[in-house]
């Protein structure tokens, strides 16, 4: 295989093997609908570091 060359499978299966669908996608997934709710609501004022903390806690809290 010459270097630079990938298969889509072998990029996939990698991936799989790595976690990339158990956590990454689905912590990304939830990081997104609760970062969006929060900031769209105002819920927690215009601070958006605060909205990202929450959003980040949220979202590790949901994988475990």
């Amino acid at each position: 295989m010459p270097f630079g060359y990938y298969n889509i499978a072998d990029v996939m299966m990698s991936w799989e093997q790595m976690g990339v669908f158990d956590y990454v996608l689905p912590f990304l997934l939830v990081f997104a609908i609760v970062y969006g709710i929060l900031s769209t609501t105002n819920f927690l004022g215009r601070e958006k570091s605060v909205s990202v903390i929450v959003s980040v806690v949220v979202a590790l809290l949901t994988l475990r």
